[in-house]
């Protein structure tokens, strides 16, 4: 019998297996000759594309080509040469492929030929032209190039490769409909194969899986009914070993009462430790045993109505005397656990210690309340500093304006009965009083950048930097330059974009610049470059001067207030501007930095954040 129902398994085994390698045989060799007819397909597609693009490609090399001839007559620039001639060649390539591509089609091949004859008269027609204006000029070239006339060869090529174009496009359509059939008739042949062959496996699979396990299972279903009980008791243990492991060790507390005595019958490690009780004094003991009566008797109060209610209760803040520390603050939640009648036998609770989380509540609450009073206070402090600042900047000017003025009226009202060392007093008296005046004005504008809005806009700075240069220009040329100094010769290179404050940055361009036309003024040929470039996520800007430039040991200094490294006679200023090229820059979530040497010129540098700028 078991020789039987072996020989039985074996047949359908190799039937089976029969079956399903011829149907695999099958369905491969009709899918490979689909997917020859396929590729066939697709090939023929992927022709016709190539061919629309090579005639695309030749139309648009020709046309620049004769973009970059007549560059190169209007500007006789070698580089336009270059790639004209670069082109030219280009479009004999796309000619030579073309006629590759096109060589199984006759009529193809006839257009081909024409648009050949059409390109060469044009490429030849714009060589003549270089040639004539390299001999003789450009009026020359465009004798050649009139003569042809200046499109129409362009033109001929244009009609002939859309025609050609227009062809390949009704060929395209009847191939891609044979490949989309192609590829659906081979998907198909190959889902129904490995469907029916993954149908008769299965089935096939399943059938001697029933027998064999019928066999079996009589002989050993005693021996794994034993060795199954065995692992569930292991595994019960086990389950119940971690189980209580992992309640004693978790952080939370969590304990179990009766549902009738609200005792405790269980609780893990962290009750235990916030209680600052042993197991043996809270196992069957009520909340009375060891809390005092007011808290116990609100405890129980809340478990009877968790019982009574029979559903989970939430008690967001609860107080619990503990023996080692003192009052403490719980979070706890309470359940009903449900015997198989739907009636109550324990009462499950887990509760958190938010003690330390409502201290650190209560502090924030002070550090934030001490907080608003100390911006309301310098709220207040900068609304006094501002109307200080207006005050004193009204205060000064006035007295400046009478002293200026009575120096003025006594140089020209009595100038002839001064001599020449009072004359000299009375022009430094006036020369401090604008010194004075300018220095008010620069700490006023330095006061006020601290408080102003920064904006956020799109910023030419390219744009921006030229209208400074001609206006510091305008300026100079106004001022108190000597007769014998020489303008300075300014250089900006393209500058990138960026986002920022445009006002606020115009001040910083302004200060640099002008610091730049000033330190170099006594240079024999004063010469300024303004420079600009991207690097990693920042925009790097540079003012560079060939003046009278500073010692590095004294770098630190240059952007703090009334810092200045020359004296006044030397070169006018107040030592205020670049401090507040640093405080506009830093504001801008920027950098500034100097480097120099002495009497070899000096560069200012400053970099701003790119945000969202892309170059």
């Amino acid at each position: 019998m078991e020789f039987s129902a072996l020989a039985s398994v074996e047949i359908k085994i190799l039937s089976g297996f029969l079956l399903t390698v011829s149907l695999l045989l099958f369905g491969g060799t009709y899918t490979y000759r689909t997917s020859v007819e396929l590729a066939d397909s697709v090939e023929w597609v992927a022709h016709t594309q190539e061919v629309r693009a090579t005639l695309a490609n030749l139309y648009g090399s020709l046309a620049g080509a004769e973009l970059s001839q007549r560059d190169y007559l209007l500007t006789a620039q070698q580089v336009r040469l270059d790639e004209y001639a670069h082109l030219a060649k280009v479009v004999q390539d796309h000619l030579a492929e073309l006629s590759r591509l096109t060589g199984d089609n006759p009529t193809q091949q006839r257009d081909w030929a024409a648009l050949k004859s059409a390109v060469q008269n044009r490429l030849d027609e714009m060589a003549s032209a270089v040639a004539a204006y390299q001999r003789y000029g450009l009026p020359a070239a465009r004798a050649v190039l009139g003569q042809g006339g200046l499109s129409s060869g362009t033109e001929d090529v244009r009609i002939i490769t859309e025609r050609m174009d227009a062809v390949e496009a009704r060929l395209l359509a009847p191939r891609q409909a044979a490949a989309a059939h192609v590829r659906r008739t081979t998907l198909i042949s190959l889902l129904v194969t490995l469907a029916l062959a993954s149908a008769i496996f299965i089935a096939w699979f399943r059938g001697i899986h029933r027998e064999m396990r019928a066999r079996r299972g009589a002989e050993h279903a005693l021996r794994d009914n034993l060795a199954e009980v065995k692992r569930a008791e292991a595994n019960l243990t086990a389950a119940n070993r971690f189980l209580d492991s992992l309640i004693d060790n978790l952080p939370v507390m969590i304990f179990l009462k009766d549902a009738r005595t609200l005792c405790y019958v269980r609780q893990n490690r962290a009750t235990l430790n916030l209680l600052g009780l042993s197991r043996d004094e809270v196992i069957g003991k009520r909340d009375r045993d060891f809390l005092p009566a007011e808290q116990a008797d609100i405890i129980q109060a809340k478990d009877r109505e968790v019982l009574a209610g029979g559903r989970l209760v939430d008690i967001p803040e609860q107080s619990i005397h503990t023996r080692l520390l003192g009052v403490r603050t719980v979070h706890t939640m309470k359940m009903p656990i449900l015997d198989e009648h739907g009636t109550p036998e324990f009462l499950l609770g887990i509760s958190e210690d938010i003690t330390e989380r409502k201290l650190a509540e209560h502090a924030i609450r002070e550090l934030n309340a001490a907080l608003l009073a100390k911006a309301a206070q310098l709220e207040a402090t900068n609304k006094e500093l501002e109307s200080f600042s207006y005050s004193v900047s009204h205060d000064l000017r006035a007295p400046l304006r009478a002293i200026d003025g009575f120096a003025l009226m006594l140089v020209e009202d009595y100038r002839e009965r001064l001599d020449a060392e009072g004359l000299r007093y009375l022009s430094v008296i006036r020369q401090n009083s604008g010194r004075m005046g300018a220095l008010i004005d620069d700490l006023l504008t330095f006061s006020r950048l601290g408080r102003q809005p920064v904006a956020h806009g799109e910023v030419n700075v390219d744009l921006l930097v030229r209208e400074v240069v001609e206006e510091v220009l305008h300026t100079e040329s106004l001022g108190e330059r000597g007769e014998a100094a020489t303008a300075p010769h300014i250089e900006v290179e393209p500058l990138p974009p960026t986002r920022g404050d445009r006002g606020l940055l115009r001040q910083v361009w302004a200060n640099l610049i002008a610091n730049a036309v000033k330190y170099s003024s006594k240079a024999a040929r004063p010469f300024i470059q303004v420079s600009g470039r991207q690097v990693g996520t920042e925009n790097h800007y540079s003012v560079r001067d060939n003046g009278v430039g500073f010692d590095m040991e004294y770098a630190g200094q240059l952007f703090r207030v009334f810092q200045r490294l020359h004296r006044a006679d030397e070169f006018s200023g107040t030592g205020v501007g670049l401090a507040i090229v640093h405080r506009v820059v830093t504001r801008h979530g920027g950098r500034v930095w100097a480097e120099g040497k002495v009497d070899h010129g000096a560069v200012f540098s400053f970099a701003l954040p790119r945000g969202d700028q892309d170059g």
